[in-house]
């Protein structure tokens, strides 16, 4: 179960969150250019492997949403 920060639990970090808030906006630049590197070179493999993660992904969901359903109606029908 989440857990609610509440301020009587002894810590409150709501301030942590405006400052975060408040300096993001001020970033800039990235690692990449702060070290002097070349630009990063991005072709249709990285998307490709991105998608069949994507795809693995999804279809280990639907695979595991099918066994779960089969194992309940499995103990239900089990259960006298």
């Amino acid at each position: 179960m989440l857990h609610t920060p509440d301020p009587s639990d002894g810590y409150d970090c709501s301030g942590l969150h405006v400052a975060v808030l408040a300096v993001v906006p001020f970033l800039s630049g990235s690692a990449r250019s702060e070290a002097g590197s070349p630009p990063a070179v991005s072709d249709g493999s990285v998307f490709a492997v991105g998608a069949l993660l994507v795809l693995t992904l999804a279809a280990s969901f639907y695979v595991i949403a099918r066994t779960s359903d089969a194992l309940a109606r499995r103990a239900t029908l089990a259960t006298p």
